[in-house]
């Protein structure tokens, strides 16, 4: 088989939900006991990378719910870099 053949497996959804959690501890983690805060807003932020919901769907599709949550997540992540350089 060629390499331009192939195609990249996503990963399991429990493999992005451990992500997902892993990254926003660590967000939350570096964010209120780090000695450099502004790891705290990347790491918040590179959580949304692992997407813990279904990806097969399209955002369009997805319930109100799911976009509210990952909307204010990244409200969130943006809103604490910006307190943090504000600094």
């Amino acid at each position: 088989m060629d390499k331009a053949e192939r195609t990249a497996k996503p990963l399991p959804a429990n493999w992005n939900r451990v992500g997902y959690i892993a990254f926003t501890l660590a967000g939350i983690g570096f964010t209120f006991w780090g000695s450099d805060r502004t790891q705290g807003s990347m790491f918040m932020a590179l959580a949304l990378i692992f997407d813990p919901y279904d990806q097969t769907v399209p955002w369009n599709e997805r319930p109100r719910w799911v976009k509210g949550l990952l909307i204010g997540h990244l409200g969130l992540a943006a809103a604490l870099l910006g307190y943090v350089l504000a600094r």
